[in-house]
């Protein structure tokens, strides 16, 4: 009897595809958290610890809502820490930040 060897295929099925785009998505996705963490740690510093506004209880809500504003294209973050800094915890200008900067 003939020894009969099969070809070895490599092994392309749909478990190693989605690792690959996993391992892709997660190596492109860590900028874009850190620099929405950069934009919002200054904005909720200003809003919770030196304002203690009612509105963010503490840190986690802020980013949580400052994350989601991050998420629209019209939302100038920059300029809006800026202008709540100036605001002095006032929450009448706050909102005229918020206005003036697309936090609508």
């Amino acid at each position: 009897m003939a020894d009969v060897r099969v070809p070895q295929r490599p092994y392309f099925g749909v478990r190693s595809i989605f690792v690959s785009v996993l391992v892709g998505v997660a190596g492109c996705s860590e900028p874009v958290v850190d620099e929405v963490r950069e934009a919002c740690q200054p904005i909720c510093d200003e809003l919770v610890e030196a304002c203690g506004l009612a509105a963010f209880p503490d840190e986690d809500s802020c980013m949580g809502g400052c994350a989601y504003v991050a998420s629209q294209d019209e939302a100038d973050l920059d300029l809006y820490a800026i202008c709540v800094r100036q605001a002095e915890c006032d929450p009448f200008d706050i909102v005229e930040c918020e206005h003036a900067y697309g936090i609508d």
